[in-house]
């Protein structure tokens, strides 16, 4: 086993960079960088060293920047052992032939990237600026966004599964919050009252998080502004569960009822403040508001973002936790997910003898694509920042 804890020489980068940039033949090996994630921000790892064993093994270069799987609870020795190849310099990272990371690449890592390159991350476009969009052209890479990727049922595995872990998340963040501040377990035990809890939403993220509260005997009560996702969540439970629409009257009843609050509207509503601060002030003292759409628009009107650092702060004596991203809370857990979805895909990237191969053949996977050499192909994209855009089957047919 190489040494991994001593500066690599400046003879090994040098053999690695040759090696990364080596393009004689299609039969050139591919290789995958992992750039370390600015842990502030963001503590998954696409891959974990179960996963790169699989890839190397199947004869794919991965690359990995020293500690990026630290938040993860994964050793550069673990990545090692593996068979990728650890590097210091984060720019050598991104001389691969695809980058995948979580994060979207900030506009400094965007410039480490090249033509033909294929970049794999997340894309919150509601965090993005165009000046992203028209680095990407500029530097004419291919990339794919996680959260667009599908499954053979047609079915965002990323959304889901993150939905899920949100979900779980938060009622454990609101157990620890009730066991601190009130001494009080969450759920029902004999001779005790059990907490209430209402849900904002009836989406992915909120079911996660009925199905978590119900599990340990907490009283749930679900509001929603779409009655048939409100049925549809009624369906899903085998017990009755209490649901209504938002009603001012039946709100301003409940929320001085309720020990947590959860603001989990689904996707794709359009919202801002479904909550008004009056709803919130009304609620009891050490009492807890979690808004999980913090990333997406604020749910209570008394919401605001908040940090790993400084998770919570207090309005009328109501804790409020706005932390973003919050999958990346359990990294351990997140990263194994994410790293099962991305090797489903690469466990044939090699097979297929280049990426445009691979993405014309693997349907599921294009559908995450958003840019080719430096075309926008995603409609919506366009259409947001006012950018031109092309139809990608129109240019992957030439293949």
């Amino acid at each position: 086993m190489s040494s991994i804890n001593k500066p690599f020489s400046s003879e090994f980068q040098l053999e690695i960079q040759e090696k990364m940039l080596l393009k004689e033949s299609s039969s050139q090996k591919l290789s995958i960088g992992i750039p370390k994630e600015d842990f502030r921000i963001e503590k998954r790892i696409p891959l974990t060293p179960f996963a790169v064993k699989l890839l190397t093994d199947n004869g794919i270069i991965v690359f990995v920047e020293s500690g990026a799987g630290e938040a993860s609870s994964y050793s550069d020795i673990e990545y090692s052992e593996s068979g990728a190849e650890i590097l210091e310099q984060q720019e050598m990272i991104f001389k691969a032939d695809v980058i995948i990371k979580v994060a979207p690449p900030s506009l400094k890592q965007i410039e480490f990237l090249s033509k033909n390159q294929l970049l794999i991350s997340s894309l919150n476009v509601k965090t993005l600026k165009k000046q992203y969009f028209k680095k990407l052209t500029e530097k004419k890479v291919t990339a794919i966004a996680i959260e667009y990727i599908k499954d053979e049922l047609e079915n965002y595995p990323f959304v889901q599964f993150m939905s899920e872990i949100t979900g779980r998340v938060a009622i454990d963040i609101a157990s620890n919050f009730l066991k601190e501040k009130k001494g009080k377990l969450i759920g029902r035990v004999a001779g005790n009252t059990p907490s209430e809890i209402i849900v904002i939403g009836a989406g992915d993220v909120a079911r996660s998080a009925i199905e978590a509260a119900i599990n340990v005997g907490a009283v749930v009560k679900v509001f929603d502004n779409s009655v048939s996702r409100l049925k549809e969540l009624e369906s899903y439970f085998p017990i009755k569960i209490y649901t209504s629409l938002l009603y001012p009257a039946i709100l301003e009843k409940e929320f001085p009822r309720a020990d947590i609050v959860i603001g989990a509207l689904h996707e794709g509503v359009i919202f801002n403040s479904v909550i008004s601060k009056e709803l919130i002030k009304s609620m009891r003292a050490d009492t807890i508001v979690i808004d999980l759409t913090i990333d997406q628009g604020l749910c209570f009107e008394t919401s605001k973002l908040t940090s790993f650092d400084k998770p919570t702060f207090e309005i009328n004596n109501v804790t409020h936790y706005g932390v973003p991203n919050v999958p990346s809370t359990v990294p351990r857990t997140a990263s194994n997910v994410l790293s099962n979805i991305f090797l489903h895909h690469f466990s044939n990237l090699q097979n297929h003898g280049s990426i445009n191969y691979f993405l014309k053949n693997d349907i599921y996977f294009r559908n995450g694509l958003y840019f080719y050499n430096g075309i926008l192909v995603n409609k919506s994209i366009g259409e947001i920042f006012d950018l031109p855009y092309k139809d990608i089957n129109l240019i992957l047919a030439a293949f």
